[in-house]
């Protein structure tokens, strides 16, 4: 009889050993709670900050975008700016007829050094260049570089020029200057009476313009052309095509203000790219 009390007691051990406490059944479910509260609350405030985040730099790649296009209108309107000083300087047209690159310096020298208009070429009806006005350091008034004799002619913004032609948006043109470009010009004639008897034209580096673009945008800035090339950029490393051509497609259509973002790996860093077109010549 002995070890049948002793498997009761075994029995009786085994069937209260699940039971739990009062206080233990009520706080269990607070703690369940409370960690499915917590991890639901990690994942909404992760996603509250990933999507803030992606918001944020969406917008700041906007106003960098708005900063870095208003930089390159204004620096087109000081080169139309600056052929009409030149064109409309008092003595400029009979030089220019006559050719006289000792007369037009004495009259444009002045101009450059108070104005820093840039780098400045005169050029006759047929395109060649009278006289080149370069001023590398503009803290320098005496380091001036002259030049003449360079052809024109065949650069697509002075032809329209030389051929007296203008449109709605008048008689300067403004684009990309050399092939591969190395610069962004503006160019208008120079008028005698009602006759062109040649041309200014005022250029900077594209080194220059994605230097002012960045510092008024304070972002990396690249210039593509038509075909979606890389022109110059600010960011090292920075090769090829940056467009694909969906987005070059879509670019084409794209009103003005529109852009697209595109991510890029360079340099095993990946940046956020937006991309917009870039209008010369325009109202």
């Amino acid at each position: 009889m002995q070890p049948r009390r002793k498997a009761g007691a075994v029995l009786a051990k085994r069937l209260t050993l699940p039971a739990m406490r009062i206080r233990t059944q009520i706080i269990l479910p607070f703690l369940l709670l409370m960690l499915i509260l917590g991890v639901i609350g990690t994942y909404l405030t992760t996603s509250l900050v990933a999507g803030s985040l992606e918001s944020r730099i969406a917008d700041q790649l906007v106003q960098a975008e708005n900063a870095a296009l208003d930089a390159a209108v204004k620096l087109q309107g000081r080169q139309v700016a600056a052929i009409r000083l030149v064109a409309n300087t008092e003595g400029v047209d009979q030089a220019v007829r006559a050719g006289d690159a000792a007369r037009l310096r004495q009259l444009i020298v002045p101009l450059e050094v108070n104005n820093r208009l840039g780098t400045v070429m005169i050029f006759d009806a047929s395109g060649k260049t009278i006289l080149e006005v370069t001023q590398p350091d503009t803290t320098n008034p005496n380091g001036l570089v002259f030049k003449s004799g360079t052809d024109l002619a065949t650069e697509a913004l002075v032809q329209p020029v030389l051929k007296g032609q203008y449109d709605a948006l008048g008689d300067k043109y403004i684009g990309y200057l050399g092939a591969p470009a190395t610069a962004l010009a503006a160019a208008g004639p120079v008028m005698l009476g009602d006759r062109v008897v040649g041309g200014v034209l005022v250029q900077s580096s594209l080194a220059d313009v994605l230097t002012e673009m960045q510092s008024k945008s304070e972002a990396q800035v690249a210039l593509l052309d038509g075909n979606g090339s890389l022109l110059a950029s600010t960011l090292a490393g920075v090769k090829g095509e940056l467009i694909d051509e969906h987005l070059r497609s879509y670019l084409a259509l794209a009103s003005p203000g529109r852009a697209a973002t595109r991510t890029l790996t360079i340099g095993n860093q990946a940046y956020e790219f937006q991309v917009t077109n870039f209008y010369l010549r325009q109202h």
